[in-house]
């Protein structure tokens, strides 16, 4: 960004360009760490807002990973809500989708076909390869 101190308008439209350059580029895959079936403390609100963001992500292209732990696995129940939208940001991304073996044990939860269950050691290793980690919690 070039610091141009004429106007404010002109700052703001050479940050907003280079945001955009930033969004737009191919080596910035994203993973997906979810945590919980809900957002925040208030399940039922929480719930909710986890759809919405979903909802946005299942519209971006460049999510490389989805990483479920913790309670986040019960979004791979057929009767959650947003079960499917997770498929159709699957089917859209095509991402590799890695599930903690032991939250899938501890919830009575079987890994999907289009799923990977792995230790909490591989999603360590997982999460600390990732370029740009976004976690929802």
């Amino acid at each position: 960004m070039k610091n141009n101190q004429e106007t404010k308008s002109e700052l703001t439209y050479e940050f907003e360009e280079e945001l955009e350059m930033e969004r737009s580029s191919e080596s910035d895959r994203l993973t997906l760490l979810i945590k919980h079936d809900y957002y925040s403390s208030d399940t039922e609100h929480g719930r909710m807002l986890i759809k919405s963001f979903l909802e946005t992500a299942a519209d971006t292209q460049n999510i490389d990973k989805i990483i479920l732990i913790d309670s986040g696995v019960k979004l791979l129940k057929e009767d959650n809500p947003c079960f499917a939208i997770l498929n159709e940001i699957i089917s859209h991304n095509m991402p590799h989708v890695l599930c903690c073996k032991e939250s899938l044990v501890s919830y009575g939860i079987s890994c999907p076909g289009f799923a990977e269950g792995a230790s909490s050691g591989v999603l360590f290793l997982e999460m600390m390869e990732s370029q740009r980690l976004i976690t929802i919690e």
